[in-house]
């Protein structure tokens, strides 16, 4: 029989702050309604926030929403970026090697290797190009329809789901991805292996190869999961494939 200890109790919000450095630059107003998702965007200027991992950086705006409540993407090469016209565009600047869109901000990875870049010039350039996308009036894919495809629908309950799993499910959602989303980052559940205990995660934007992973996953997710629901007994972490769709795993 299931055990699952008291789920109720996580609900409180684990309030925590992370200093933010606001680039020297801005640009004006624009009102833009994006096609294919039917949310207003408008742009006034870029807060850039530096997160846990020294290779990204978290960008947001008062009046940024890029997707709709409680979705993300994640572009971890430019051939996947290619059929979205935002990502496709920002893959093109100088030092840009991975981007992460969540519904009200946008993270950007710039290559280890690229130290002749700084982040204030990324930055820069990364609210131009925004900017720019803005005024031009392009849908964000190619595919207005994309946005249906449940991407970040992995923690919703689906037929055949087991107590565990539905279980494992809610902490994710109510207590893990708050918390990620505020460094930039996001989770996704794969699957549960019944026979073994083991949870297969992904992580996203941010937390993807961030030194802070492993403490992350063991010391943080695998440790609340196995205290809330005996039957785990360790989290994996999965690899995304980089020229699949967004959030498809590597073989």
């Amino acid at each position: 029989m299931l055990r699952i200890r008291n789920i109720a109790s996580l609900l409180a919000g684990h309030a925590r702050t992370t200093a933010a450095t606001q680039l020297n630059y801005s640009s004006p107003s624009y009102t833009h309604s994006v096609t294919g998702i039917g949310r207003v965007c408008r742009w006034i200027s870029l807060q850039s926030t530096p997160t846990p991992n020294p290779d990204c950086r978290k960008f947001t705006s008062a009046d940024l929403s890029l997707m709709p409540a409680g979705m993300n993407y994640d572009f971890t090469s430019a051939v996947q970026a290619s059929g979205c016209s935002l990502a496709a565009h920002l893959f093109t600047l100088p030092g840009v090697s991975g981007v992460h869109f969540g519904d009200d901000f946008l993270t950007i990875t710039k290559a280890p290797e690229d130290s002749s870049t700084s982040w204030e010039v990324v930055g820069n350039t990364v609210e131009t190009a925004v900017t720019e996308w803005i005024e031009s009036k392009e849908p964000l894919f190619d595919d207005p329809n994309i946005t249906n495809q449940e991407e970040s629908d992995d923690t919703a309950p689906k037929e055949g789901d087991s107590d565990v799993v539905l279980a494992i499910k809610e902490l994710l959602e109510l207590k893990v991805r708050p918390k990620v989303k505020e460094d930039g980052g996001n989770i996704r559940f794969v699957e549960y292996d019944e026979e073994e205990g083991i949870v297969f995660l992904m992580l996203q934007g941010a937390c993807q190869d961030c030194p802070s992973a492993g403490g992350t996953l063991h010391d943080g997710i695998e440790r609340m999961l196995m205290h809330y629901i005996p039957e785990v007994t360790g989290v994996h972490q999965v690899t995304p494939h980089p020229f699949a769709f967004p959030g498809s795993v590597a073989e």
